[in-house]
């Protein structure tokens, strides 16, 4: 942006003298326009190779992106960001234990196990602790996704709905006018607080409003 606005007050910057003109006669018609200078500019030279396309950003004066609190109060230049919860070392919520963890992990994330081999080897822990009056780390393949749809840490959980067409049919109903469709989707405001709490975008993302 090339050109501030002359009139008192008005923080805006504009591309090209029409874009100015414009915003001077809709919000400071009562404003006298500005002397022309004395001295012109000289014509622009004309290269022979065209000129790459410039981009330009026009910020929100308010939304400036400057750090503060969760009650909204503002953080000294260069205070560093709230420090995230520290976790105990034996803290494997919402797993009991490491071993359901380590459990969940093989089998969901090593071995990809489908639902009905994961039924098949829960059923075989039970059976081999029952003598002992113990239970398997889960009781079927829902279980255990239930579990890993519950951890905080990592993605954000998968969610679905069902929908189905409650219209009026005609006398050649196609099929899918009866049937039931499952959407999946993951909450957005989850996932826009995983990446911006994700280090990794620490300088990589502009936060102000443009």
């Amino acid at each position: 942006l090339q050109l501030p606005c002359p009139a008192p007050g008005c923080a805006r910057w504009f591309r090209n003298q029409s874009g100015l003109t414009q915003h001077r006669h809709s919000l400071h018609s009562n404003i006298p326009a500005p002397e022309p200078p004395q001295d012109p500019l000289p014509p622009p030279h004309h290269h022979a190779q065209p000129s790459r396309k410039r981009c330009y950003c026009t910020y929100h004066l308010m939304l400036n992106r400057q750090p503060c609190t969760a009650d909204g109060e503002f953080l000294p230049h260069g205070a560093p960001p709230t420090p995230m919860p520290q976790k105990a070392r034996d803290d494997w919520s919402p797993y009991r234990n490491r071993i359901e963890f380590e459990a969940a992990k093989f089998a969901f994330k090593k071995c990809h196990m489908s639902a009905r081999n994961l039924d098949f080897l829960c059923d075989l822990m039970a059976a081999t602790l029952v003598e002992h009056r113990d239970v398997p780390p889960f009781t079927d393949h829902k279980d255990l996704h239930n579990i890993i749809d519950a951890t905080q840490l990592g993605d954000v959980p998968w969610e679905s709905f069902s929908v189905q067409y409650t219209g009026e049919h005609p006398e050649l109903v196609p099929p899918w006018m009866d049937d039931e469709f499952e959407v999946w989707y993951r909450d957005p405001r989850a996932m826009v607080h995983n990446i911006l709490a994700n280090p990794t975008f620490k300088d990589k993302i502009d936060f102000a409003c443009h």
